[in-house]
């Protein structure tokens, strides 16, 4: 019966989207998804979403389609179960859908996921696969810092820094800061293997853009220090260098979360808010 059901809407709906009434299809998917989620038919309303989302995609009503995302999402909610490989999976596979063309508003359902994702799945960060995606997406976008964000807490380091170099060549001046401000939010989250990485691709491969500055010794020593695990150089770094990182007022605020990680030293009273603040923002 439920199947059945579901063919008649999608019918339905595809009669309105043929009379150009979007709205209309629009709104029968998101009364019956919600009609199904009341009545913890969770798959079915899942089924009947991803069938509106590729209808609206198909005739360029993104806005739509995102708004049935939300709600595609919200099945996992109340569905109160983990999050496993098939969801991901099916996540993953809901993304694609869209052009790559899709604005960052249009993309809030991937962030309404990866916040569920941190309190269902085994990453505290969310699913590494969703931030690549994510990051991917606002890479074409060129929204560079929103970019990083997610490719930190992603597994795509290599095209990361492919990023970082394309980035520099439309701000030559800043090509120190932006390469500091990767390394460290990799540091901010205890990556120290992928801010390595990252510093080395590119100081050796792409040379040319980054050339050696008092921020770029800064962040070659910081890396060696937190190799050693030496707490006491980590400091005297931040005195020496305090002019180079006076530059932007993140970069203490960075420091200060990398001390926290790597250290357990608590954060300066204001500072947990800015930073709760920064990473939200670039979320």
């Amino acid at each position: 019966m439920t199947e059945a059901r579901t063919q008649s809407i999608i019918k339905n709906a595809a009669e309105k989207i043929d009379q150009k009434d979007y709205y209309g299809a629009h709104e029968l998917f998101k009364a019956m998804g919600n009609r199904f989620i009341k009545s913890k038919k969770f798959d079915e309303a899942q089924n009947l979403l991803v069938a509106g989302i590729k209808q609206l995609v198909s005739v360029g009503q993104i806005e739509c389609a995102s708004s049935l995302s939300i709600l595609y999402v919200e099945c996992f909610e109340k569905r109160e179960s983990p999050e496993d490989t098939k969801t991901v999976d099916s996540f993953l596979d809901l993304i694609s859908l869209f052009p790559m063309t899709t604005s960052v508003r249009q993309l809030d359902f991937i962030k309404t996921y990866l916040r569920w994702s941190q309190s269902h799945g085994s990453c505290d960060l969310g699913h590494p696969r969703v931030h690549d995606a994510l990051a991917l997406r606002l890479h074409f976008l060129k929204e560079y810092d929103s970019a990083t964000y997610h490719y930190v807490r992603g597994t795509q380091q290599g095209r990361h820094v492919m990023m970082i170099v394309e980035y520099v060549q439309l701000y030559p001046g800043d090509a120190d800061f932006l390469l500091a401000s990767s390394v460290l939010q990799y540091l901010c989250i205890g990556n120290l293997r992928d801010a390595n990485l990252t510093f080395k691709d590119c100081r050796n491969t792409y040379s040319a853009y980054f050339l050696e500055t008092s921020l770029i010794k800064f962040i070659s020593y910081l890396l060696k220090s937190l190799e050693y695990d030496s707490h006491q150089v980590f400091q005297i770094l931040r005195k020496k260098y305090k002019n180079s990182l006076s530059r932007d007022f993140r970069l203490q605020k960075w420091l200060d979360e990398i001390a926290a990680v790597f250290y357990k030293v608590p954060i300066p009273a204001g500072g947990l808010e800015m930073l709760t603040s920064m990473f939200s923002n670039s979320s």
